[in-house]
């Protein structure tokens, strides 16, 4: 069996030397990060349920993009979002 060289290194291999995918996550499986996150990886990336992230977005809070049905989101404008939030913080002199 021959492999991409990338993909060779995200696969784990068992004692017997065969290849066993059917243990890894899909989210394993991706050799590079995307620019575009799924409704459920921009939930996991902003540690909230997909629910909470659903009524985000249909709030306005959260800017979304249709690809057919499903949403798409910018991983730049989520972390944007993240950094734009900070609160608090104590000045000491």
């Amino acid at each position: 069996m021959r492999f991409n060289r990338r993909l060779k290194d995200v696969y784990a291999e068992t004692p017997s030397g065969k290849v066993d995918i059917h243990t890894l996550k899909p989210s394993s499986l991706k050799t590079e990060e995307s620019e575009w996150l799924s409704t459920e990886e921009a939930a996991e990336y902003l540690r909230v349920s997909v629910g909470r992230l659903r009524n985000m977005v249909s709030g306005g809070l959260i800017p979304r993009y249709k690809l057919g049905t499903s949403n798409r989101f910018r991983r730049e404008e989520l972390r944007g979002l993240l950094l734009g939030k900070a609160k608090g913080g104590y000045k000491w002199e």
